[in-house]
């Protein structure tokens, strides 16, 4: 919890959040996961940058993952 709130546990419970989120005020940084269940942190970016897009608005995103480095090198591709 932070800031007394819960933080998402998978994808796309994270892009629902995001969405509310685009209204002010939006979070100052995301700590994104590559490997999340239900929506992995790919698919979040992906539709992230639409709807960033779209509202022209910007989030700052950190991204991380505790993938192996033969996973990693997919991730990279």
């Amino acid at each position: 919890m932070v800031s007394g709130r819960q933080l998402a546990v998978d994808g796309r419970q994270l892009l629902v959040e995001a969405l509310h989120l685009l209204v002010p005020p939006r979070p100052l940084l995301v700590l994104l996961d590559l490997q999340m269940p239900v929506m992995d942190g790919l698919a979040f970016l992906a539709h992230q940058c639409q709807l960033s897009l779209a509202f022209q608005q910007t989030m700052t995103v950190i991204v991380l993952t505790a993938a192996h480095e033969s996973e990693q090198q997919v991730l990279v591709q």
